[in-house]
């Protein structure tokens, strides 16, 4: 039974997680944000004694709301693995536009534990048409060997959290819970806040019919397939043999609507879990992680002592999917009659174990029956036998069950078509009647691990905790293996010894120590397998993790900003990063990337949710013939997209620690036409939606001497920030209000279309958030200008912090005074190289330059000298038309090459990178 997936990487850096873009593109969000007050500040928005004052105004505008209004306070602090709901608010977004901006206000304050949006599941299933297929898995599962030692318990309830259930269906009515502590009579009799919950709850009309309804937009009869899989009634001569025999089921509708999507999912797990149910079923979900949603597993694990279950999704996939994923949960994949993966579903490190998932006879509305596929139907089937597990094994807790089913499963992997699959379908395929007669072994499982970096070496120590969950062991001894050819273990060997039932064991002193190698890929996943071996105990356990990532940071002054592989400034695509932040300050923007365009319906960028840039390696430290305290490069394309250009972009970033140069970074980016045509009309800009401090009290504006866009804090002493463009290009400046209408200006409030971003690109406006300020962003942009096939236009800014606007004037001064003297050269160079009867390519270069034109095979002299007139290299011979010279040992930097033969001469320039 898998208790942590989430890993702490140092190595790794998966950091603070951004939240931009998330909410306007992402189709599964609800429109709420979910936030968790940490104990100290318990009582902070009762009292409106927030430590941040935005959070004040933003709740004046948006009341939050406890999402458990019944929980009461848990005080007991020795009791430390409970969890308390009572600390669990949320606000409704009427106004979506400044979603981002709420959610960031949250999670600067120190009184909230986390905050994150509120995602909407999906259902997991394929029905087809109804047949008179037998259940062939109760052959596969030994169900009927089983029920002949154990048929269940009538007091072991299944929650079944779904859309509903049919309460006159002949096969589940005598199945379903009935709450007779609270008949239907207008009363709540039980005192649960729950009025008339007889047959269970609809979550989502918070009333007390779960009964699926076809008339309504939410009618999906997904619940009434999965109770027959749990529980339908068995030996009553009439349908199917649900697997938990005896075991009630109670029905928690929590709202599908449009048929597909989940609404209520995780407030479903805390009623069954309330409300007696030993074992939670969720045939839903997403590949979305959260912290709430954790942390209501660990509610139902920890305080309530129920058992979740969770189909691992319908993708066919190595994928983390969720709740399946989480800690705690039972993660069930899907197998078909001859013991085979379903090929849709998916697979991976933390499966638990596999059950049939493929052509399942199940009961359907209108004591109807169905066949259907999906992982959606292993999962049920698997919470009927954790009920039968449950009822013969009374004192274990829902953990230790768990356990006991997945260590009594049955190895398929040997399976002809399984091979692909070895060690990613959990320990095997359930074996009920085994789960029931074999003698119970230990069960041990890492969690809490960590994987800390040596950062004198390319070494990883790994280490955590081992939790043995059933009977003791004696001398365990445990050996971690990969199959990478990416990694070295240099120690994989730690001898646990004795761990008794439900105690735990560390290696902190014995870490696994792990070699990094060279050659490993960018943002690679290496799959580690625990091998547990003892005195009649044999066990694995897989865990993964993400090395090589595609990003890094720059922070050797005062400006920390994350530099990705794709276009994007302070997070990568994928959300991940440390923003950009200046001092000691919060992070200062929540969108922040590179927009490029030729018309109002062609444009590349990466911002607002666009991502079609793709790295070309990784970004990653510069180390030889540096011009600065340190440098990122990188390197990437817009093939991500069905594109109308095809450029490559090399982007080389710049920070120094000297005092005058200490408040911006410069950052080059050569832009090369990879096709055999011009590139005409072509336009580059940078965008940020800039966030100082209070983001509605932000202004910006365009100081045009130095071509410097600034955004600043309209508070006493608030930061400075923005862009400079250093090249010797015109530029337009365009500065957005983002509010509803734009103040006149572009409305990106609402989206921001291809067309207006075209628009912006080309356009001037030079002040946002006039008088006490707004939300702004800013782009400052240079074009049109015109490429040639293969060639480079070199386009270079300053990227600027400071406290005041004196200091940021200032420092812009600089910026171009340190630009003009190490970089001017490089962005006059494809304007230097026109009108040649020669021309140089790759331009620039990491090893060689091709040089062609018309030589005539007659005696020429190529001649490469540096900026400053030094010789490097005379080449003297007949050339032909196209000629390669290797540069690979020339240190970076501009180069001039002279081209003299018997009837001409010319002076041709390129960049070593």
């Amino acid at each position: 039974m898998k208790t942590l997936k989430t890993i702490i990487l140092v190595l790794l850096s998966f950091s603070a997680i951004n939240s931009q873009n998330i909410y306007k593109y992402n189709n599964n969000l609800d429109k709420k944000i979910i936030f968790k007050l940490k104990e100290k500040s318990r009582t902070v928005i009762s009292n409106k004694n927030l430590d941040n004052n935005i959070l004040n105004t933003i709740f004046e505008l948006n009341k939050p709301k406890r999402v458990f209004p019944k929980k009461k306070p848990i005080l007991n602090k020795k009791k430390i693995a409970k969890v308390d709901l009572s600390l669990i608010y949320f606000i409704n977004l009427n106004n979506e536009t400044n979603a981002n901006k709420i959610l960031a206000e949250l999670k600067k304050s120190t009184d909230i534990e986390y905050a994150e949006y509120k995602f909407n599941d999906k259902l997991l299933y394929t029905p087809n048409d109804p047949n008179q297929a037998n259940q062939y898995y109760l052959n596969n599962l030994k169900v009927y060997d089983a029920w002949n030692i154990e048929k269940g318990d009538t007091n072991i309830i299944i929650g079944i959290t779904d859309t509903g259930i049919d309460l006159n269906h002949e096969d589940l009515l005598g199945n379903i819970y009935k709450n007779t502590n609270d008949p239907i009579d207008g009363i709540d009799n039980d005192n649960d806040g729950y009025i008339d919950n007889f047959w269970g709850w609809d979550l989502g009309a918070n009333d007390n019919n779960p009964q699926w309804d076809e008339n309504t937009s939410s009618g999906n009869p997904h619940g009434v397939y999965v109770s027959g899989c749990a529980s339908a009634v068995a030996d009553n001569g009439v349908g199917i043999s649900g697997v938990g025999f005896n075991s009630k089921i109670m029905p928690i509708k929590i709202s599908g609507y449009n048929g597909s999507y989940i609404t209520h999912g995780y407030e479903g797990i805390v009623y069954a879990a309330d409300h007696g149910c030993s074992i939670i079923n969720c045939s839903w979900g997403s590949t979305n992680y959260t912290s709430f949603g954790q942390d209501i597993v660990n509610y139902a694990t920890y305080n309530r002592n129920s058992l979740v279950i969770a189909a691992a999704g319908n993708n066919g996939l190595d994928l983390d999917f969720y709740p399946a994923s989480y800690n705690n949960v039972m993660s069930i994949a899907g197998s078909n009659v001859n013991d085979n993966k379903w090929n849709s579903s998916n697979y991976g490190a933390y499966i638990d174990v596999i059950a049939p998932g493929e052509n399942i006879y199940m009961t359907s509305p209108n004591n109807g029956y169905i066949n259907g596929w999906g992982t959606s139907f292993a999962s049920p089937i698997v919470a009927g036998c954790a009920a039968i597990v449950h009822a013969h094994y009374d004192t274990l807790n829902a953990l230790q069950i768990a356990e006991v089913i997945r260590m009594s499963s049955d190895n398929i992997d040997t399976i002809s078509g399984n091979e692909p699959y070895t060690y990613l379908m959990g320990k095997g395929r359930v074996n009920l009647f085994k789960s029931l007669t074999q003698e119970l072994t230990p069960s041990v499982r890492y969690k809490d691990y960590t994987f800390n970096i040596n950062n004198t070496s390319d070494t990883l120590k790994i280490t955590g905790n081992f939790v043995n969950y059933l009977k003791p062991t004696s001398n365990l001894n445990i050996l971690l293996t990969s199959e990478s050819d990416y990694i070295n273990i240099i120690d994989g060997t730690f001898n646990a010894g004795n761990i008794n039932e439900e105690d735990t064991v560390n290696n902190l002193s014995e870490a696994f120590i792990i070699e990094i190698l060279p050659n490993m890929p960018i943002d690679e996943f290496i799959y580690f397998k625990l091998n547990y071996s003892d005195i009649n105990y044999s066990d694995f356990q897989i865990i993964k993790a993400k090395f090589n990532k595609s990003y890094t940071d720059i922070d050797t002054n005062n400006i920390k900003c994350t530099i990705t592989n794709s276009g994007h400034f302070a997070f990568e695509n994928s959300n991940e990063g440390n923003g950009f932040k200046y001092i000691d300050s919060d992070n200062l923007t929540s969108d922040f990337g590179i927009i490029t365009g030729i018309n109002d319906t062609t444009v590349e960028d990466c911002v607002r949710g666009a991502n079609q840039f793709i790295g070309v390696g990784k970004a990653e430290y510069n180390t030889t013939n540096l011009l600065a305290d340190q440098e990122i490069v990188c390197e990437y394309n817009n093939k991500a997209s069905i594109t109308k250009y095809n450029i490559n972009i090399q982007q080389s970033t710049y920070a120094w620690k000297k005092q005058n140069y200490n408040d911006f970074i410069i950052v080059n980016y050569s832009i090369i036409n990879n096709t055999d045509s011009i590139l005409s009309n072509f336009n580059f800009g940078l965008f940020s939606d800039w966030d100082i401090d209070n983001y509605n009290l932000n202004s910006a504006n365009f100081y045009s001497d130095n071509n410097l866009s600034y955004i600043f804090s309209t508070k006493p002493d608030g930061l400075y920030t923005g862009f400079q463009l250093l090249s010797d290009l015109s530029c337009n400046n365009y500065s957005f209000d983002n509010i509803p209408g734009g103040e006149g200006g572009i409305d990106i409030s609402n989206g921001f279309t291809t067309s207006e971003k075209y628009l912006a690109l080309t356009s001037n406006r030079q002040i946002a958030g006039l008088g006490q300020g707004n939300d702004v962003s800013s782009m400052l942009s240079c074009g049109p200008y015109t490429i040639n096939a293969q060639d480079t236009l070199f386009v270079s800014y300053a990227i600027h912090s400071a406290k005041n606007l004196e200091d940021l004037i200032n420092n812009s001064n600089q910026a171009q005074v340190l630009y003009d003297s190490l970089f001017a050269k490089a962005s006059s160079i494809s304007t230097l190289n026109s009108n040649q009867n020669y021309s140089i390519y790759p331009n620039p270069t990491s090893n060689t330059i091709s040089i062609s034109g018309d030589f005539n095979n007659t005696e020429n002299i190529i001649s490469i000298y540096s900026t400053t007139g030094q010789l490097i290299l005379t080449v003297k011979q007949n050339l032909n038309n196209n000629n390669t010279i290797n540069v690979s040992s020339f240190k970076s930097g501009v180069y001039i090459v002279k081209i003299q033969s018997i009837i001409k001469e010319e002076t041709l320039y390129f960049i070593k990178k």
